[in-house]
């Protein structure tokens, strides 16, 4: 019964985007355009968002940093690529820790993991605040220091990232203004008009990671 939908989590591979079109229905998505995609997107350039926290962490010195998350996602896969291809015209690789849940426990079981395989970070860039915060947990635990020994960077800049003990340092994405276009454009749709997509700009908000 519903004249549009803003589909907010376009899903692995698109999976969601993919049984959603079936429908019929006017649809605006929040996430990463690809190539061929029909569908109208409206989403932040993840890929700029990596590229930021690399050349962050090189200003920093930072030599052997991590990548927290699951590149299947398309918002997730663009931010990887950012952050490998500005790390790499500096000579530095990044590991990529795959994660399927963006949760603080997930988190820090990642950092566990890298601790018992005996992996010398000094880094970590996660795909989102919450595998942040659980990362900067698992680096206490392992008797190291955030950001004397590591630096950690997450994603999305969530309220609680501002007063998490150290203040979590994030890239910023614009939800409000991101809210308007999806609304404006689905509105469009259902009248019959056109809409294209739209990408937006993200910042690096530094703080205490």
């Amino acid at each position: 019964a519903a004249d549009g939908l803003i589909l907010l989590r376009q899903g692995v591979h698109q999976d969601a985007v993919h049984r959603l079109n079936k429908l019929g229905v006017p649809m605006a998505v929040w996430g990463a355009g690809l190539e061929g995609d029909t569908n109208v997107v409206v989403g932040s350039d993840n890929r700029l968002g990596g590229s930021v926290v690399a050349e962050y962490f090189f200003r920093l010195g930072r030599q052997r940093p991590v990548f927290i998350g699951n590149p299947s996602h398309p918002e997730i896969y663009d931010r990887l690529n950012g952050f490998v291809a500005a790390l790499g015209a500096h000579g530095i690789k990044p590991l990529l820790m795959r994660r399927d849940e963006f949760t603080p426990d997930s988190g820090t079981d990642a950092v566990h993991s890298l601790h018992a395989r005996g992996v010398d970070f000094d880094a970590i860039f996660a795909c989102s605040d919450l595998l942040a915060m659980g990362a900067i947990r698992g680096i206490q635990e392992v008797g190291r220091s955030v950001p004397g020994d590591v630096s950690v960077v997450g994603y999305d800049d969530m309220p609680l990232g501002a007063s998490f003990l150290p203040a979590l340092s994030s890239v910023h994405q614009d939800w409000q203004e991101g809210g308007i276009l999806l609304a404006r454009k689905v509105l469009a749709l259902i009248r019959g008009e056109s809409a294209v997509s739209e990408t937006l700009p993200v910042s690096l908000v530094v703080r205490s990671t």
